[in-house]
């Protein structure tokens, strides 16, 4: 019973990591595509989509490659300790959930509490978490 609820917690730390990694980036990415007017933002929002579009095995082993001796990602050691990949895993196939969602949400809200509490003085940063809970 013991190595059960190990597994189960172990998995559930995982999942909660990434989910904290896709929200901080998801958001950040919905916020480039919707708010600003930058030249590359379709490409990133289409990037944001593709993990939609591979297949999860394709994907497995792409992790897998990147990540062997000799490689870019050899710090990330698959076999010894695979919590880094697993996590990365995880946070890259649920991305463009995220950003679909931030999307929707910054679309609905309007730009108008944004510019009120920057003109009241209020700094970029503390304006966009305050106005994050209107996602």
């Amino acid at each position: 019973m013991t190595w059960l609820f190990y597994r189960y917690a172990t998995a559930s730390f995982y999942a909660s990591v990434a989910t904290v990694l896709n929200i901080i980036i998801g958001v950040c990415i919905a916020f480039v595509v919707v708010r600003t007017k930058l030249p590359g933002r379709n490409i990133l929002d289409t990037m944001a989509m593709l993990p939609l579009a591979v297949p999860g095995l394709v994907m497995a082993f792409g992790y897998l490659a990147m990540s062997q001796e000799g490689k870019f990602f050899s710090f990330i050691n698959a076999v010894e300790n695979p919590t880094v990949l697993l996590i990365i895993a995880y946070a890259v196939r649920k991305l463009p959930f995220v950003v679909r969602s931030a999307v929707a949400g910054l679309q609905t809200s309007s730009e108008t509490y944004e510019e009120a509490a920057q003109n009241l003085g209020a700094p970029p940063l503390k304006t966009a978490l305050k106005n994050l809970p209107c996602l």
